[in-house]
Formats: structure tokens, C-alpha cells, sequence
């Protein structure tokens, strides 16, 4: 065990033990805060042999006890302060700075010495000191922001300042919406080093803030009251041109601009946004209206409008950058009347037959005149371009083939355009059109279906049906059913004969004679069409008694 002048053990140290107590000054930001912010030198020789004078070869760490009684140590309070080297070399002198300690007040402290296996020597004879601040902070007192916009800001500077020499090292905090902006972290080397802090203060509410900002310095702590007040931000209402958008070059255009809160009267400034870059068109004034005759087209223009209160000077929008609302813009395109097609329309209605001859029209308006017209065919899957560029704005059709998935489509381009594209393409969506336009044989449909005899007929009558079909491809062939009140059953095969003789041999009040028609050609064993086209198949009652 180690032990100071030789006490107790079989391996006790010699420590040669000169304590110094120096004072070094805490800075405080702000407003001192009793209770903290003092610290002490404190330096020691280490020892060198063991009490028997053998080399002292296991040295771990120091206890640093500290207190405002004369006997420190042994007690509650201490720094734990580790060795350099574990077998000291002679002369070698071991510095430690105490902090947090109450400025102005005497402390004793002592030291003792721990081997690596924990064994700790008997204390160090005390030496006392007052702890002083270690620095010092300007202008002195609470710091009061005043009132601020919401949304914009205002700084306040302070110094930090080294009072006692060596590094002092901290930071400065503040809780939201204040903030520190420079100067934190801060190490002041030297006596009467200094720093300047900015602190910030930036409202979001319409309200007076008090907070405590603190400095924190070698350990020691500090706290200091700062206060500001917020007030209402103005805000963009509305921003709207006299006319809508795109307009053509030259056009005389009105944009007129509605805020509300903040302090009127208002000041409004002006920009241009051309795509790449915003440009200022005004300065600042209380017109909030803009007057605008584009000369050239850009598709990209916008035009913006920032607002600030009266008595703002800041060349930006109040509040800025939290408060959005002070800063508007609305796209503006400024290019030639767009070409678009007004119609696209045919002289017979869909579906038609192959072979039917069908002329389709486009109309357009606005661009450039004569306008170019390119004709196009969709099969379905792919679009066939049917003729060249043409200022004919009609397209005669004779479809050769059936297609239910056919649509015939027109692109129009202005006198001049080259691009084999629609004009404007691809932002421009009105200058190409398309509608659907089915090619199929007319549907065939049954148009009647008769019986010889009128119903009811006793049994064994015979009775002769005879069905009539029209469309679809002849000739056609026919299927014939009976219905017995429960189910249907096929009374024939397929065959091209369209009448059916039937002489029924017991009675039933349900009966029911029906047909199904196909056209030549189809093989599925159902009505042509089937399930949409209905006319395909039809039925009559006829009760047998």
C-alpha cells in the first residue's frame, strides 16, 4: 500500500508532496449564476520510491479530495486523476485543474496517491485557496431582443473573455427560438483572450419569449436570461394576372398582388423567372400591382412578388426564410397562339361495312395558316401512317377488312413547321386527335319468327315455324329448340332451312318453339354474336292442349 512520508504498510511511498493552489476564471455569458463557475490550480511532485527505497514501479492515480473544511480528505468530494507513468521519474510534477466550484469561496485540498491494485496512501497535508471565476462576459445584465417579425430574426453580440489566464475552453446554448449562430464552441488561450458570441433570436409566434442561454466552461455551468418579442408576419393573399395564360408577345399584362397582417402599409418588390434564373423588376414600393408587355415567347416565364411590412429595410421577403407566405409566384408561358384541332369527325356513323367509303374532316384554329394534315390508321397494336403532309384537311377511307379495334387519327402543323410531329409536340396535346371507327359486317339478326297455326293447338296438331334473319354472311344456318317449362331441348342440327315442322304428341301449357341463326362460315355452336349480339337467337310460346 502506498502511503505519504513513509506511513503504514510494508510498501509505502515517498510522496513529495508541494500543493499550489492558483485562481482561474470561469466565463459566464451573460448574468453570473451563484452556486458554480470557480475552479483551482492545484500541483503536486509525484513520488518517486517506496517507504523501504526501493523504485516505485505500480503507480495508478491520484485522489484529488477537495472541501471548505481543513481536512479534505479523506471525504466525499474528490477528482480521480490518472498517472502519467507508473513508476514516476524524480522532479516530475503532476498539474490538475477542480471546477465546479463557488467562486469567492475558500476550499483545502489534498492529495493522495493509488496503486494498481487499489491500495491508496494516507493523505497529503491541505493547502487552501479561494476559487475565482475563470471568465467573464460583456455587456453585463439580461439581454432583451425587442420585437421581431415572425419569421425574421435579430442578433445580439457579446464577448467572452479569459480572466485568468491559461485555456479556457466552453460552449454557449440557448434553447429555440433563440439560438447561437457564431462564437460556440469558444477557447480562450491566454489571459484577457476574448470571443464574440452572436446570439440570435428568430420568433415563430406572436408572443414574448424569456429563456435562459448557458455557458458552459471547463465544467462549470452558467445561466443568463434573454427575452424578445414577436409580432405578426405579413402574407401573400393572392397573386392573379388580368389575363390567363399563355399569352402572345406583346400582350399588356396586369398582375396584382393581396397580403394581409404584418404592418401596412405594405412594400412589394417584383421578379421575373425566365426558366433559368429570377430576375428583379422592380424595386421595393407600395404598388402592388405590376404592369407587363412581354416582347418575346418563353414557355418557361413566371412572374413572382415578395412583400415586407412597413419599416422592414432587409432586401427580402418578411419573415424570410420561415416565413413562406411573404413570397408568391404563378407561371406565365408568353408564346404564339397554340395550334389546336377542333374537331375531327366522319360523314357515316360507326360500325360500317367493308368497303363503305367514309370521309373524315378535321378542323383546327389558331397557329399559323395553311395548316399541314397527316392522316393515321390504329389496327390495334400499331399506328399506319395512311398519307403524307398535306393541306387537305379531309381523308377518304374504304376499309377492305373487318376490324372492331380500327381508329383513324389526323396530326396538324402550322405553314412552315417541318418536324414531322404535331405541332408543338409533345406539350402541346391538342394537336393531334383520334376516334375509333370499327369496320364489321352488320350483325346478323333474326327479324322474325312465325308459326302456320295460331296457339294453343291440341296435340297431334302439325304446325310449320318459319324464321327470318337479316346482316351477317348467308346463307345462313339455323338451329331449332323446344322449351317444356323446365328445359331446352335441341330439336334439330344446324342446317340452312329456316322452317321447322312440328307435330307435337302430348300436351303442355309451357311449350315453347325457339331458333338460333349463324352466318356462313361460323362453326361455334352458338347464336351468331353471342353473348352481346341478342337478335341472334329468339323464341315464341305455343301451349299444345
Amino acid at each position: 500500500m502506498l502511503d505519504w512520508q513513509g506511513m503504514c504498510s510494508q510498501r509505502s511511498a515517498i510522496m513529495h508532496w508541494r500543493l499550489t493552489l492558483g485562481l482561474a476564471v470561469v466565463a459566464l455569458l451573460l448574468a453570473a449564476s451563484p452556486g458554480s463557475a470557480g475552479v483551482l490550480d492545484a500541483s503536486w511532485t509525484s513520488p518517486t520510491t517506496n517507504v523501504d527505497g526501493s523504485q516505485l514501479t505500480d503507480l495508478a492515480f491520484y485522489r484529488v479530495y477537495y472541501g471548505i473544511g481543513s481536512t479534505p480528505c479523506p471525504g466525499p468530494s474528490a477528482f480521480q486523476v490518472a498517472s502519467l507513468t507508473s513508476s514516476p521519474g524524480a522532479g516530475q510534477t503532476v498539474t490538475f485543474r477542480l471546477t465546479g466550484l463557488t467562486s469567492g469561496t475558500s476550499y483545502f485540498v489534498a492529495v493522495t496517491a493509488v496503486d494498481s491494485s487499489g491500495n491508496e496512501s494516507a493523505c497529503s497535508s491541505a493547502a487552501s485557496a479561494v476559487a475565482r471565476s475563470s471568465f467573464s462576459v460583456s455587456p453585463s445584465g439580461s439581454v432583451n431582443f425587442g420585437s421581431v417579425t415572425v419569421g425574421a430574426f435579430a442578433d445580439q453580440t457579446l464577448t467572452v473573455q479569459n480572466t485568468a489566464g491559461g485555456t479556457v475552453s466552453g460552449t454557449v446554448s440557448a434553447p429555440a427560438p433563440f439560438s447561437v449562430v457564431s462564437g460556440s464552441p469558444f477557447s480562450l488561450v491566454g489571459l484577457n483572450a476574448t470571443q464574440m458570441v452572436t446570439v440570435r433570436f428568430r420568433p415563430t409566434t406572436n408572443a414574448t419569449t424569456t429563456a435562459n442561454m448557458t455557458v458552459a466552461a471547463d465544467g462549470d455551468t452558467v445561466s443568463r436570461s434573454v427575452s424578445g418579442s414577436g409580432t405578426g408576419a405579413v402574407t401573400l393573399t393572392s397573386l392573379t394576372a388580368n389575363l390567363s395564360a399563355p399569352q402572345p408577345p406583346g400582350s399588356a399584362l396586369t398582375f396584382t398582388a393581396g397580403a394581409t397582417g404584418g404592418t401596412a402599409p405594405y412594400q412589394f418588390k417584383w421578379w421575373l423567372w425566365n426558366g433559368a434564373a429570377w430576375t428583379a423588376l422592380t424595386a421595393w414600393s407600395t404598388s402592388n400591382t405590376f404592369a407587363w408587355a412581354p416582347s418575346t415567347t418563353n414557355p418557361n416565364y413566371a412572374v413572382g412578388v415578395w412583400v415586407r411590412s412597413a419599416g422592414e429595410t432587409a432586401d427580402q421577403p418578411s419573415g424570410y426564410p420561415t416565413n413562406s407566405g411573404a413570397y408568391r409566384s404563378i407561371p406565365f408561358p408568353v408564346q404564339a397562339p397554340v395550334l389546336t384541332l377542333t374537331s375531327l369527325a366522319a360523314n357515316l356513323s360507326a360500325p360500317q361495312p367493308p368497303g363503305s367509303t367514309v370521309m373524315f374532316t378535321a378542323g383546327a384554329t389558331r397557329g399559323t395558316a395553311p395548316y399541314q394534315f397527316k392522316w393515321w390508321l390504329w389496327n390495334g397494336a400499331t399506328w399506319t401512317a395512311l398519307t403524307a403532309w398535306s393541306t387537305s384537311n379531309t381523308f377518304a377511307w374504304a376499309p377492305s377488312t373487318t376490324n372492331p379495334n380500327y381508329a383513324v387519327g389526323v396530326w396538324v402543323r402550322s405553314a412552315g413547321e417541318t418536324a414531322d410531329q404535331p405541332s408543338g409536340y409533345p406539350t402541346n396535346s391538342e394537336a393531334y386527335r383520334s376516334i375509333p371507327f370499327p369496320v364489321q359486317a352488320p350483325l346478323l339478326t333474326l327479324t322474325s319468327l312465325t308459326a302456320n297455326l295460331s296457339a294453343p293447338r291440341p296435340r297431334g296438331s302439325t304446325v310449320t315455324f318459319t324464321a327470318g334473319a337479316t346482316g351477317g354472311t348467308a346463307p345462313y344456318q339455323f338451329k331449332w329448340w323446344r322449351w317444356n317449362g323446365a328445359t331446352w331441348t335441341a330439336l334439330t342440327g344446324w342446317s340452312t332451312s329456316n322452317t321447322f315442322v312440328w307435330t307435337p304428341s302430348t300436351p303442355n301449357p309451357n311449350y315453347a318453339v325457339g331458333v338460333w341463326v349463324r352466318s356462313a362460315g361460323e362453326t361455334a355452336d352458338q347464336p351468331s354474336g353471342y353473348p352481346t349480339n341478342s337478335g341472334a337467337y329468339t323464341s315464341i310460346p305455343f301451349p299444345i292442349n
